[in-house]
């Protein structure tokens, strides 16, 4: 049951980054803690803010041929969710007139939240590996492109190691954030 609950939340989240997610792209194995999505258009604002880009610099185009994920149902709060994306193409552009600033934390909105909570917690601590990601940026000044292969993303400990994801995050004792 309980991972029926989080498969629908995730289902949830994934189609809140995404465009065209219906469910002839969805190949999940709940119980495994698998799935698969494929040809993915994602949502630039919701990416924009995520990444928190500066308002002269906007998304125009994010494409994803193939993600991955794996999910130790069980483990979540020790061990990571394991994101794979296979080939990213990025397109972006020089604003003339700033954009509107970023707006709340997606994940946040997806989960119901206001504040950092569980759903925050578990995205910090996602192990992120991406084959291919080519990013285009195109100005009236110029255009510019460059690709990166294999990036891998993850969160470590105070001493740059990857280990339980309860001793990766560090709390300020006089804020309790």
């Amino acid at each position: 049951m309980a991972a029926t609950v989080a498969t629908a939340a995730g289902a949830r989240a994934a189609a809140r980054f995404t465009k065209n997610l219906s469910p002839d792209k969805i190949n999940l194995s709940t119980l495994k803690g698998e799935g698969q999505l494929t040809h993915l258009e994602l949502d630039e604002e919701v990416l924009q803010n995520v990444l928190e880009l500066p308002t002269w610099l906007a998304i125009t185009r994010v494409y994803c041929n193939r993600a991955s994920i794996q999910i130790q149902w069980t483990k979540l709060k020790t061990h990571p969710i394991c994101l794979c994306l296979d080939k990213v193409e990025v397109e972006m552009q020089t604003c003339e007139d700033p954009r509107p600033p970023n707006g709340q934390s997606p994940i946040a909105l997806a989960s119901g939240q206001s504040e950092y909570g569980f759903a925050e917690k578990v995205v910090e601590g996602m192990f992120i590996v991406v084959n291919s990601i080519t990013i285009k940026i195109h100005s009236k000044a110029f255009h510019a492109s460059f690709e990166l292969w294999q990036l891998q993303g993850y969160s470590v400990n105070p001493n740059w190691q990857q280990s339980d994801l309860r001793l990766t995050r560090i709390t300020d004792p006089r804020r309790g954030e």
